[in-house]
């Protein structure tokens, strides 16, 4: 196989990070292009190259190298569920409108498919049964709602000019290396309060229900979709096998840590979602090789990464 030219927006974000990491590793690129808002590590490998860019400002340039990419990881988001429910017209001019923008750019270059990280979590709704890629979608947060309708004008990109697309939902990550100022990562919120012995607030009566899964599996998947068929666009389910509530996440974290969390239960938001339990089955048949991360050994990763740096 041919190795081609990679394009990362979003490499400085915590999946472009650790994604970005496992490119160099294995050199499985001929260059490879990062565009982010502020890269804080110079890569000094051969064939990588660093772009400073901000999609959302109009003062910023262009970078040419966009229009030499063959396959363009997708991986930048200005909002998350709680923060876009007050918003609902940021999602418009932070999120969508500058990714239609930007395809309308590179439509005259040599981008031939876009990988994209959509949320699992949040574009399918609310169900108590498994959800395949074949279920029915019905978010109701202005942030799931512009993820799914991104994936809807990555389809008509594909039919007007010829660009494909892999769509991962990805289910709630965690792992060293989150940012979790914004609100967003149960685990490692969690796990942060925890060591700086800060109260924590949880939201409901803590029998939120999610698929939870570490950083590492995430992008060693996300790494391997170079070397699908680049004439064939997809939609996968991005979670692991299994499911926790909060109170079973709080547990777990208690019982590795021997520590009890300090914790207080508020009022739940509306802009949560109270279970969501996410089918992966098809991840598995594509990517045979894949192993997830047992949840038990991810918190354990994760704590001693947070320890290190604290």
């Amino acid at each position: 196989m041919n190795k081609l030219k990679i394009g990362i927006l979003g490499a400085n974000s915590f999946i472009g990070k650790s994604l970005t990491e496992k490119f160099i590793n294995d050199n499985d690129f001929s260059e490879l292009h990062l565009f982010a808002r502020n890269l804080n590590t110079l890569h000094n490998e051969k064939g990588v190259y660093e772009h400073p860019f901000n999609l959302n400002s109009d003062s910023n340039l262009f970078p040419i190298s966009l229009l030499e990419i063959d396959i363009l990881y997708y991986l930048i988001s200005d909002s998350i569920p709680a923060s876009s429910w007050n918003a609902p017209c940021n999602e418009l001019q932070n999120n969508l409108i500058p990714f239609i923008q930007l395809i309308e750019k590179l439509k005259d270059g040599n981008l031939k498919k876009i990988i994209f990280t959509s949320s699992a979590g949040t574009v399918y709704g609310t169900s108590d049964k498994k959800i395949s890629e074949n279920s029915k979608t019905v978010p109701f947060s202005p942030h799931g709602i512009t993820k799914l309708t991104t994936e809807y004008f990555l389809e008509y990109f594909k039919v007007k000019y010829n660009i494909q697309h892999e769509v991962y939902r990805i289910s709630n990550i965690y792992g060293p290396g989150q940012n979790t100022s914004k609100g967003l990562g149960l685990i490692n919120t969690l796990l942060e309060k925890m060591i700086r012995k800060e109260e924590i607030n949880i939201y409901g009566n803590g029998t939120n229900t999610r698929n939870y899964i570490y950083i590492e599996d995430v992008t060693k998947i996300l790494k391997l979709a170079v070397r699908n068929d680049i004439k064939i666009s997809t939609t996968i389910n991005l979670a692991s096998s299994y499911h926790f509530s909060i109170n079973e996440i709080i547990a777990t974290i208690e019982e590795i840590s021997l520590s009890k969390l300090c914790y207080t239960k508020l009022s739940a938001r509306s802009s949560d979602n109270p279970i969501i339990l996410i089918d992966n089955s098809n991840l598995k048949s594509l990517y045979p090789e894949f192993i997830e991360t047992p949840i038990q050994i991810g918190i354990k990763e994760t704590l001693i990464y947070l320890k290190k740096i604290k």
